[in-house]
């Protein structure tokens, strides 16, 4: 049987988009702020593995407001609505061997994100699974070798925008500088 292939069609089904931009402005005002506030009193254990975390209202801080504006931009450019709400963030600080396991965010929110102000060299990467049940339990790949993760090696100014229920994790921190990044979860205005 001799049947011609050039009119194979693929279709790529329930795409799952990660959205990355950079915001360099305000790095040092930024950390400054994120390591005046550790002197507060705080135990907030979310997913954080060691390390330590803020409270979630810093989306209410002066400080941060230029990131704020931006996401809100961001968001407003890529999904064709007036903006962002911001509804929660946080800072987070990872040391030596902190890392965050693996969690997602509640549905009530469009988008979360992170933005990363301090980022030293091996101080861990974000991992994100794939969110369809299916293919974390496949006993192989058809188009895909390296399973059911995706790595984003993170660098100081970079915002990474994702759907809240994604699940994710951060590597631990191997380097002996602080790596410094800051949470948020938000709904788009229509």
């Amino acid at each position: 049987m001799n049947q011609e292939l050039e009119d194979i069609k693929f279709s790529l089904l329930w795409p799952t988009v990660v959205m990355q931009s950079t915001f360099a402005e305000n790095l040092e005002e930024s950390k400054k702020e994120i390591y005046r506030l550790t002197s507060l009193p705080t135990d907030i254990k979310k997913s954080n593995y060691g390390g330590w975390q803020s409270d979630v209202h810093l989306q209410e801080n002066p400080v941060f407001k230029p990131l704020c504006d931006f996401v809100d931009a961001m968001c407003a450019r890529i999904f064709k609505v007036k903006g962002a709400k911001f509804h929660q963030m946080w800072a987070c600080i990872n040391k030596k061997h902190d890392q965050n396991l693996i969690h997602s965010h509640t549905n009530n929110y469009n988008l979360s994100g992170v933005y990363y102000v301090n980022v030293p060299r091996d101080s861990g990467e974000i991992v994100f699974r794939d969110p369809r049940p299916g293919a974390n339990q496949a006993p192989y790949r058809l188009f895909k070798d390296d399973g059911d993760s995706e790595y984003f090696m993170p660098s100081q100014g970079m915002i990474i925008l994702f759907p809240s229920y994604l699940e994710h994790f951060v590597l631990p921190n191997r380097s002996d500088g602080d790596r410094i990044s800051m949470s948020f979860d938000l709904t788009l205005e229509r």
